[in-house]
């Protein structure tokens, strides 16, 4: 299988019969806001392929697309490290990853690792209710679905198991890993094993990585296994249509990655008097109603002091949709700013009034050093 490697928002030129023709269709028909294909005539037949906001991997029958993000690799595994939560400070290894497919490697071997740990130390397990046809009555009978002459009668009991939602969860991220194609031999043989060896005592279940599980002293260790599995299971898109033979691919889009790391990063930096409130519901007329990104408000009085809106973007100057957008957010709030946040520095920044809101643009520059690109920030936003 061969390999095509790009940059974030950047181009490669290929040889026409590098892909094939049932490849260049999958790859429009399903793949077209993540790699954008285009067909040069001259001075002869070649395929032009364009990456967009999203890096990763794209394993397809003939060929895989690695996908590089603009940003160093070691920031970016920074900002998924504080977007999702994600254990990474413990893998001091991952610091040597090459590329996204020997990141994804690694994070995979660790949960596989965690899971057989978890297992020969016995898997959490609780009370679960439980609905079933049986023979004789046990628990509560489901009055209502009882039907003349039937020799089984419809049950709801209680049953002590590790059949259990946290444990669903570990399964789930394992069945998606193995299926995904990125793993090297060593690491699938691995993954396939953690997802053998719970699949006698657990059922497999959809879970899309956004579910929240309760913990105690119990199971307070399968914090950093979810952490992961929310990580593989919300990048690791279903595949398009049912009957595709693809494996199913890896992607993180930038914009939602920049989003939730801007998001929780403030909500750990922000001084003790102000809030946060992430993706804030404000209605935009009698039915239709928006999500703003991110609402500071002031703690002791409850009033909004700022609302901002993340750009994945490298613009020269702000869009003028985005400057209505933001402006809407803050009348909509009646906030006194509103704040554009972009990952790199632009060439016109903005900072004006439109009536009594005070609109400006920040940069939050993800390409240098994390967290004093953080404090920059966060001393520009208190200007």
């Amino acid at each position: 299988m061969s390999v095509i490697e790009l940059r974030e928002y950047e181009s490669v030129v290929i040889p026409f019969g590098a892909l094939s023709e049932g490849t260049i269709g999958r790859i429009q028909a399903s793949y077209a806001n993540v790699v954008n294909t285009e067909l040069l005539v001259y001075p002869e037949k070649q395929w032009r392929l364009t990456a967009a906001g999203t890096v990763g991997a794209l394993v397809l029958d003939d060929v895989t697309i690695l996908i590089r993000p603009k940003i160093p690799l070691a920031n970016l595994f920074h900002l998924l490290d504080i977007a999702y939560d994600l254990p990474i400070n413990y893998l001091p290894d991952l610091a040597s990853s090459q590329t996204i497919q020997d990141f994804y490697d690694r994070l995979a071997a660790r949960l596989a690792e965690l899971v057989l740990v978890r297992v020969r130390q016995g898997l959490f397990r609780s009370y679960s209710e439980r609905d079933a046809q049986l023979p004789y009555v046990r628990g509560r009978l489901r009055v209502r679905e009882l039907k003349l002459a039937q020799t089984k009668v419809p049950v709801r009991y209680e049953e002590f198991s590790a059949d259990v939602p946290h444990n669903q969860m570990l399964l789930a991220a394992l069945y998606h890993i193995s299926r995904t194609g990125l793993c090297r031999e060593e690491t699938q043989a691995q993954v396939r094993k953690a997802f053998q060896t719970l699949r006698g005592t657990v059922s497999l279940q959809r879970y899309m990585g956004r579910e929240r599980l309760e913990y105690s002293r119990l199971n307070g260790d399968y914090r950093p296994m979810h952490a992961l599995c929310r990580f593989f299971l919300t990048q690791t898109a279903p595949l398009h249509n049912s009957g595709q033979q693809d494996n199913p691919p890896f992607l993180i889009e930038m914009s939602a990655l920049f989003e939730q790391f801007v998001a929780n990063w403030l909500r750990d930096h922000l001084p003790n008097a102000y809030a946060l409130t992430v993706q804030e519901r404000t209605f935009a007329g009698n039915a239709v109603h928006v999500a703003i990104d991110l609402v500071i408000s002031e703690r002791e009085s409850g009033d909004v002091w700022a609302v901002l809106d993340t750009k994945w973007k490298a613009p020269s100057q702000p869009a003028n949709s985005d400057i209505y957008q933001i402006s809407f957010y803050a009348n909509s709030r009646q906030s006194p700013r509103a704040i554009l946040i972009y990952p790199t520095s632009l060439l016109y920044p903005l900072d004006t009034h439109i009536e009594t809101v005070h609109l400006r643009t920040l940069i939050f520059d993800v390409s240098d050093n994390i967290e004093a690109a953080g404090q920059k920030f966060l001393a520009q936003l208190f200007e």
